[in-house]
């Protein structure tokens, strides 16, 4: 499918048709690569890599996703990048990162961030052979590095049970999460004051972990300038899009969705325990990017009290036509 390309950011909502829609990846078709005892299926490259998925719309920022399939005793390779940032997550088994002097060991869905110009190593040192996720980022400001740091999946705390989100009604936050949505990577030096990320990277990339219930996701929205990744890793998804949700597909483990920015859309499980990685290239505050359309204002507004919906409007939701400009 062609995607339109808007005249400028401005038109960004205006200028997306509902039949636009994402780039889908489908796992069991990627013809994995043979290396070092590893075997590597990139999902997502830049423009000339051969992935499957090249590109994004913010060109500026170049990503790549890579799943890693890796035998039980088998080291990978000493990788030493100059200027991009790497995050690693464990898909079961136990895996030994090493980078310069620091060490972790990553256990299912724990996540690791290793700095620009770091050295690393990782290792699987279970009884079986696992997977990694690897998402290898570089944008303007990957020469700052930071220090190695991980992410235990067991430790994270839901957004909804963080901070003054506790105290916001759970029909409010059905419109801007989904159930158990954990912060997994944002800036170093960004995030709104007690729903930080637990990993500080570079700027305008975002990581997140949801675990949703089957039947839960988000309302839908619109990113005005991201685009936005849904890697699932268990169970299964159906994502929708347009502007009355009338497109869908269905994604399965590992399988990849890639949505530009101005298209409508949502996800929902159609599986217990699932997971997935939603990813937004382009933005450093996930909350002031997205707008969402009236007709979800009008359900909001039939849930929550009048005074809930002046502050949902003052702390910077935006409710839109889609005939409206982004800007």
């Amino acid at each position: 499918m062609e995607l339109q390309t808007p005249s400028s950011r401005a038109d960004l909502v205006r200028a997306a048709p509902s039949a636009s829609g994402p780039r889908l990846v489908r796992f069991a078709a990627v013809q994995p690569r043979h290396h070092d005892g590893l075997s590597t299926a990139m999902l997502l490259g830049p423009q000339g890599s051969g992935a499957p998925l090249e590109g994004l719309h913010n060109e500026d920022i170049e990503c790549r996703i890579s799943i890693e399939q890796v035998p039980a005793g088998t080291r990978s390779p000493v990788r030493r990048p100059a200027r991009t940032h790497e995050i690693l997550l464990a898909l079961g088994g136990s895996f030994q990162v090493l980078c310069g002097d620091w060490q972790t060991t990553l256990h299912d869905f724990d996540c690791c961030l290793v700095p620009a110009g770091t050295p690393r190593v990782f290792e699987n040192v279970g009884g079986q052979s696992a997977r990694l996720v690897s998402i290898v980022v570089a944008s303007i400001d990957a020469a700052h590095a930071q220090q190695p740091g991980v992410a235990r999946s067991s430790e994270l705390k839901p957004v909804r049970a963080r901070g003054l989100m506790r105290l916001v009604p759970e029909a409010f936050l059905d419109v801007l999460s989904p159930r158990d949505l954990y912060l997994l990577v944002g800036p170093h030096d960004g995030g709104r004051p007690g729903v930080r990320h637990a990993l500080g990277g570079p700027q305008r990339f975002l990581v997140a972990l949801a675990r949703t219930p089957l039947g839960n996701g988000p309302a839908a929205h619109i990113h005005r300038h991201s685009d936005e990744l849904f890697l699932v890793l268990q169970g299964r998804y159906k994502i929708t899009w347009g502007d009355c949700c009338e497109h869908s597909a269905e994604l399965g483990p590992l399988d990849l969705a890639a949505f530009p920015p101005g298209v409508n859309r949502t996800f929902e499980a159609i599986a217990d325990d699932s997971v997935m990685l939603p990813v937004v290239v382009g933005a450093n505050d996930e909350l002031q990017d997205i707008v969402w359309l009236r007709a979800i204002e009008e359900q909001l507004a039939a849930r929550v009290p009048a005074l809930m919906m002046q502050l949902a409007r003052l702390i910077g939701l935006r409710f839109i036509d889609r005939e409206e400009s982004a800007a």
